[in-house]
């Protein structure tokens, strides 16, 4: 997203009769000149604490503390210069929670942690073609990609 405006009342024509609020999110596009980034983002379990009232629960340990990583990059630039540009941007995110529960389980063991892993992926991309000095092209594609639950 390059930008985003959230509207709550007073909507333009263009909007329609819209009740409640309105979302309008400006992705970015690809320009005449090549531009790259990258990030790489998480922490590690090992350098975390799970703190007293996880600790305290039977069959958790000092390890058993939450994870998260992050890495995505994004490169965007002219497929023809001044007529066609590209854009690519991907992420992916990955959680290894933790979740401490009270009470009795089914095996009758008073309390205790549940470890529960997340992964999700998504993929953009956008091609803008201008076909004449009034008239623009634009192609979007967006891919998300998360493990079944079953």
């Amino acid at each position: 997203m390059r930008e985003y405006v959230l509207m709550k009342n007073s909507f333009a024509p263009e909007f329609g009769r819209a009740t409640g609020g309105v979302m309008n999110i400006v992705t970015e596009r690809g320009e005449n000149d090549f531009s790259a980034s990258a990030f790489v983002q998480g922490s590690r379990s090992q350098f975390n604490s799970a703190g007293s009232f996880v600790e305290s629960l039977p069959g958790a340990t000092a390890d058993d503390a939450s994870e998260l990583g992050a890495f995505g990059f994004k490169l965007g630039g002219p497929i023809v210069r001044d007529r066609s540009f590209y854009f690519v941007a991907f992420e992916q995110q990955a959680n290894d929670d933790v979740y401490p529960y009270t009470g009795v389980d089914r095996d009758g063991v008073q309390g205790g942690i549940l470890h529960g892993t997340n992964r999700d992926t998504n993929l953009f991309l956008r091609s803008d073609f201008n076909l004449s000095d009034g008239d623009l092209l634009m192609v979007r594609l967006s891919a998300t990609g998360a493990p079944r639950r079953a």
